[in-house]
């Protein structure tokens, strides 16, 4: 039996701190949760047995530097259906208080290892990454705002 673990760094580069809105977890379980709130730098794991693997996807809302309410969606995937995916998404806190999980999930399927997304509007991006690392998938995120 193989197990699929994922990794996972969150960083905050917006105006202040980020706290958890919303979270979804389509397959595995934690060994460390999504952090409720991001100062700065923090992280999670996940894991479950393979071929299943690991799908899942957070929000987190703040402040942009304009102190406008934003909100930054990141969705991942690790798994034999889909391999190593990541999508993300950005913008006013609005989009994202009644989530559409299935067109997430969707989305997060026809993505691939890379999503690097930006909101004009609100001047907020992320950029975020899955790879593999020593046998387990690591996932990196900056929130930036």
């Amino acid at each position: 039996m193989q197990i699929v673990i994922v990794e996972g760094t969150l960083k905050n580069q917006s105006k202040g701190p980020l706290s958890i809105m919303d979270s979804k977890v389509f397959s595995g379980y934690f060994v460390k949760p999504f952090p409720n709130t991001i100062s700065t730098s923090d992280g999670f794991s996940m894991a479950d047995m393979y071929p299943k693997g690991v799908k899942a996807a957070v929000v987190y809302s703040g402040t942009n530097r304009f102190d406008v309410e934003c909100a930054w969606l990141l969705a991942f995937a690790d798994s034999e259906d889909t391999g190593r995916r990541i999508y993300a998404e950005c913008g006013l806190k609005g989009k994202f208080e009644n989530i559409n999980w299935e067109s997430i999930e969707k989305n997060l399927d026809a993505s691939g290892e890379t999503a690097n997304p930006c909101d004009k509007l609100t001047m907020t991006s992320v950029y975020a990454s899955i790879a593999n690392s020593g046998g387990e998938s690591t996932v990196d995120a900056i929130f930036l705002g």
